[in-house]
């Protein structure tokens, strides 16, 4: 019996040291990487549901859109579709592609000039899409809105024309395409002005006093940067170098290198452009679109340039221990409001600036993960938050290139 116990007791030791060695050798593999299924799983998964909030998202707009009713065309369309070429960007899918594409493909037969609706303001067809606010109000094409769309399209046609991994049988779509983007933006060029300085901007018809606020040029800015790219066309690449002339004589460099900007300056007089009460953070989420797509192409703005935005964000709207300003200048400008929210959420938009200071993405990402008041569904907590949430998709690791 004693011999029995002996033997026993043995195998039982054996048992448990072969488990404990065991499961010491899987926890090894998978902190050294070696675990690809967990990271591939992890990365499929983002993708999906990223790609599911998209599709989701151009289905409520084909749904509601009619001849007389394209106001979600512009703004919530544009965010849309740029998130899905930037997730193309960063994980190589197709899918995203064909999304963009095929909806892009829907909403071209609700332009003015195919539906023969004139703007109201302006008494003609444009090549546009134009909204009308409310009952009381004149339907019309505005420069926003028709560049909130064209600059995804136009990212779109870049890839399938010029990129080295775009896709050579989107080439016939894409050109039509372009002719679409360059079309729709030659519809502002009555409106654009130069001054004495050789800085650009676009009046608002109808009340042709006042520029356009720089969050309402700045994506039309953008969509030239990228259409000299395809192009080479020397008339987009003066008109962004003219805004972003314009854009910079309305800074005021701060003490710690940050740059600080008003929602509107106004080209007359010249000296009050810097005396503008600063712009949100959810207005500048669009303002930065432009040094983000022209520096991208070696247009006119410089590492100093960004370098001085990623301290705007740094030092200017983090305020540290996960609060932020919702201005993007000194924390006594903070005046508390109801939508609070809803200006935070553009904080995202400065994720790009994490190649200059890596620890942006990280207060961004901790943000979104712990913020529950602003991002109450992490990065689909609004469409504001898709495209940033594809570019963190670069970070995942054996990403499926479907």
């Amino acid at each position: 019996m004693d011999n029995f116990k002996t033997i026993y007791f043995f195998c039982a030791l054996f048992l448990i040291l072969g488990f404990q060695e065991s499961a010491a050798s899987n926890h090894e593999a998978t902190a050294d990487g070696q675990d690809s299924n967990f990271h591939t799983n992890k990365s499929i998964d983002e993708t999906d549901l990223l790609y599911d909030e998209i599709e989701e998202k151009f289905n409520e707009i084909h749904s509601k859109i009619t001849a007389s009713n394209t106001n979600k065309l512009g703004w919530v369309w544009g965010h849309i579709a740029k998130a899905a070429i930037d997730a193309y960007k960063y994980t190589g899918q197709e899918r995203f592609l064909e999304i963009s594409m095929k909806s892009y493909e829907i909403i071209l037969k609700y332009r003015d000039s195919e539906i023969k609706r004139i703007d109201e303001i302006r008494g003609e067809i444009l090549n546009g899409w134009s909204y009308k606010k409310n009952s009381g109000s004149k339907r019309k094409v505005t420069l926003v809105r028709n560049a909130m769309i064209t600059l995804p399209v136009a990212l779109f046609c870049e890839i399938a024309l010029k990129d080295k991994n775009g896709k050579k049988r989107y080439k016939g779509i894409a050109l039509k395409f372009l002719q679409t983007v360059e079309d729709a933006v030659s519809a502002h060029d009555d409106y654009y002005r130069i001054t004495a300085k050789n800085e650009g901007y676009y009046i608002i018809p109808g009340d042709e006093k006042r520029a356009q606020a720089l969050n309402h040029t700045h994506p039309m800015a953008a969509t030239y940067a990228v259409l000299y790219s395809i192009t080479g066309n020397e008339q987009y690449r003066v008109r962004v170098e003219q805004i972003s002339r314009y854009f910079k004589s309305a800074i005021t460099k701060l003490k710690n290198c940050s740059y600080v900007w008003g929602y509107d300056p106004q080209p007359y007089p010249e000296n009050e452009r810097k005396n503008c009460m600063p712009e949100t953070v959810r207005k500048a989420g669009i303002t930065i679109l432009l040094p983000i797509i022209a520096y991208e192409r070696g247009i006119f703005f410089t590492d100093e340039d960004m370098i001085a935005i990623s301290k705007t964000f740094l030092d200017n709207i983090y305020l540290g221990g996960n609060q932020f300003n919702r201005f993007i200048c000194w924390p006594e400008f903070y005046k508390p409001e109801k939508r609070k929210s809803l200006h935070l959420r553009s904080i995202t938009k400065f994720i790009y600036f994490e190649k200059w200071d890596p620890e942006i993405r990280q207060i961004i990402e901790e943000a979104v993960e712990s913020r529950k008041d602003i991002f109450p569904e992490g990065w689909l907590s609004s469409i504001v938050c898709l495209s940033d949430y594809a570019y963190s998709m670069q970070y995942l690791v054996n990403i499926n290139k479907r």
